[in-house]
């Protein structure tokens, strides 16, 4: 039929030629942008040996870019930074959720994790040309303030914490006096023991490596919180049985502002997942 018209109307043939050739100009942008949107793996060599891995999620110019580092012990792919960052991404942010490098034997120090953090740092700074928004979850929090203590030039405009506690005397954590004081009392600081640490019945590492992490205490984080001049938030659900509560009271005084969640536990799992979306967004949106 068509054909039939093509021969007797050659209007409806230009008409119909017009109509492909815009066709042309716009369906291959469109899987362009589809494309250039999709989660795309990062490897990101911290040194000749060791690797550390990632996922991007590229997102729109105009909104915030976030990086979200994963709790102690775990990678990018934990369930309460995969999903927090899938749902940033539909909402058009870029994120990335990088992990540290860790191995079975820990021969890592807190001071090595904040030079991978300030490494991915500077790749997503180069990646996009802006300031980051920093969110941490549980120890990742603590590691944010910390990286931020020794890198105050770091690109960052906010940090947003999660369910931050503190090292050492956390409520529930396996870490006790004990295992300060055995690290404190052996004489080659760079002999591998095990320890407990945090949620780690046994964590193997040297001395200095243990001593290292055991100094994000209240005391020292409280420091770290109040001299820092970058805009702070915490986000705590009411139901957290791993921070103490009383601590985090305190911490509106050094500038930080602190917000509950009702009814969610550490990691925001469950319904209260779309109650975290929220209030991250909404933080977000009211500082840029």
């Amino acid at each position: 039929m068509l054909s039939i018209l093509f021969k007797k109307n050659s209007i409806v043939k230009t008409v119909y030629s017009f109509i492909c050739l815009i066709a042309l100009f716009l369906y291959p942008p469109v899987l362009a942008q589809e494309n250039a949107y999709e989660p795309q793996p990062v490897t990101l060599q911290l040194t000749n040996k060791i690797a550390a891995y990632g996922e991007f999620y590229p997102g729109e110019s105009n909104k915030p870019v976030v990086m979200i580092l994963h709790s102690f012990m775990l990678t990018h792919n934990f369930q309460t930074v995969k999903q927090l960052a899938e749902s940033l991404h539909e909402s058009s942010y870029t994120v990335l959720t990088p992990s540290l490098s860790c191995e079975a034997i820990h021969t890592h120090s807190l001071l090595g994790d904040l030079k991978d953090i300030n490494q991915w740092v500077n790749w997503l700074t180069a990646k996009t040309g802006k300031k980051i928004t920093l969110i941490g979850h549980s120890a990742g929090s603590s590691q944010l303030i910390a990286y931020i203590h020794h890198y105050p030039e770091a690109p960052v405009n906010q940090l947003i914490f999660l369910s931050m506690p503190n090292f050492g005397d956390t409520p529930n954590s396996y870490a006790t006096r004990k295992d300060i004081e055995l690290a404190q009392k052996i004489p080659d600081k760079n002999e591998l023991k095990k320890f407990a640490l945090s949620y780690c019945k046994e964590y193997v590492t040297t001395a200095n490596n243990f001593i290292s992490y055991y100094n994000l205490s209240k005391d020292n984080l409280y420091q770290y919180l109040k001299q820092t001049p970058i805009k702070k938030t915490l986000i705590l659900g009411s139901e957290d049985t791993r921070v103490d509560k009383n601590w985090n009271k305190s911490l509106a005084s050094t500038n930080t502002t602190i917000i509950i969640i009702e009814g969610a536990n550490h990691f925001f799992d469950a319904k209260y997942e779309f109650d975290l979306l929220d209030t991250v967004e909404s933080v977000l949106t009211d500082h840029p």
